[in-house]
């Protein structure tokens, strides 16, 4: 089980923190998702939430290949996305991952609060809740950046308050995660 944990931190940091390089994802997402999938399948015995979660997660490696590359905002970039028919895929596709991505870590959650209420741990079950709201909350503020794109200087300046606390929530989850992993054993 503690292997389980280790596997959905690696997988977040795939999948909480992006950087690109001329429109590729370092850190592509579909290999976060994969180690979601083989650490949701290690937790799966504790709680239904994890076995919804590997369910999803496989959805995701496939959609999530779809995310390794985007257009840089100046258009330049090895132009792999500027198909004509595969660029007008590109929100759709986008779109669901985001929500499926959001149901994986809201599955994450719920497991573990559902493991914390079986162990009586409140403090680590609290913890749990509050770090999914700050995830939703997150979530909320990326597509909200979406609609202020025709404001570039606020835009701009929300991109970098939205890039602080991504990467803020990113640690703060994973070593919540690494808590997980010496606690709930």
């Amino acid at each position: 089980m503690k292997n389980g944990f280790t596997k959905i931190f690696w997988g977040f940091l795939f999948i909480m923190i992006n950087f690109r390089i001329t429109g590729f994802d370092i850190l592509p997402d579909p290999i976060g998702y994969l180690l979601f999938f083989i650490g949701f399948k290690e937790l799966s015995s504790k709680s239904n939430y994890f076995i919804k979660g590997r369910n999803c997660s496989i959805i995701m490696v496939i959609l999530s290949i779809f995310t390794i590359y985007q257009t840089p905002p100046n258009g330049k970039g090895a132009g792999l996305i500027k198909l004509g028919v595969l660029e007008k895929f590109i929100i759709p596709i986008s779109i669901i991952v985001l929500i499926i991505g959001i149901y994986i870590v809201y599955n994450l959650f719920m497991g573990v609060k559902e493991m914390c209420h079986q162990q009586e741990n409140t403090l680590l079950y609290d913890e749990a809740e509050d770090l999914w709201r700050k995830y939703i909350y997150l979530t909320i503020g990326i597509v909200f950046l979406g609609l202020l794109i025709h404001i570039p200087l606020i835009a701009i300046l929300f991109a970098i308050v939205l890039a602080i606390a991504s990467i803020i929530l990113a640690v703060k989850i994973m070593k919540f995660i690494k808590k997980c992993e010496s606690v709930l054993i």
